[in-house]
């Protein structure tokens, strides 16, 4: 399992918890999760993965088994053999994205922490944020832009998207039956990154 700096990137508390064979570490503070690892011991491979903003998983963790998001991600970590450094476009944790935008002023925390990551070895970025509305896509795009040019150096790990174009969030990969259709696409493009 590759080491991750336990110490808060920005002021908040790193928390740590094992689920499903899986060891996940977050930073919190208050209504903010600022990142997320999920790593499990005999996956070598690390993935970046930027989605919209944290769900339950904030504070202690006494929501982590409720993370449906997150489970995703395990579920298809598990097929694919990869662990995951979960960051997102914005820091504000809730379970709905209308409550993040109505609290849209709030919408980061304690500042950006992409910059604040030790960059390793991951082997490649993929964006999973699906769709955003009209009257905050511009902070979207302006924030995506930011995200791709910090971790520049790492291959885009492509997936399917929704109507408007958008990488589809995993909640839909589950819903929409895709996650077959995803496991292959990270299978095959992990597989070209490392030969």
């Amino acid at each position: 399992m590759n080491s991750v700096n336990m110490k808060p990137l920005l002021g908040g508390n790193v928390y740590e918890h094992e689920l499903d064979g899986w060891s996940i570490r977050w930073e919190s503070q208050s209504n903010y999760r600022h990142w997320c690892v999920q790593a499990h011991p005999m996956f070598e491979r690390q993935v970046v993965v930027v989605m919209k903003n944290p769900g339950s998983l904030k504070g202690d963790g006494s929501n982590l088994k409720r993370d449906t998001t997150l489970r995703v991600l395990r579920r298809v970590g598990e097929r694919v053999k990869c662990s995951w450094y979960v960051v997102n476009l914005f820091d504000f944790a809730s379970t709905s994205s209308n409550d993040l935008y109505k609290c849209w002023k709030r919408r980061d925390g304690a500042g950006l922490v992409y910059r604040k990551i030790h960059i390793r070895r991951f082997c490649g970025i993929l964006f999973a944020h699906g769709d955003a509305p009209a009257e905050v896509h511009r902070e979207y795009e302006e924030r995506i832009a930011l995200v791709r040019k910090i971790f520049k150096k790492f291959p885009e790990i492509r997936i399917p998207a929704t109507k408007a174009g958008n990488p589809v969030h995993p909640l839909n990969w589950q819903r929409n039956r895709l996650i077959e259709p995803v496991v292959k696409l990270i299978r095959r493009q992990l597989t070209a990154v490392a030969s």
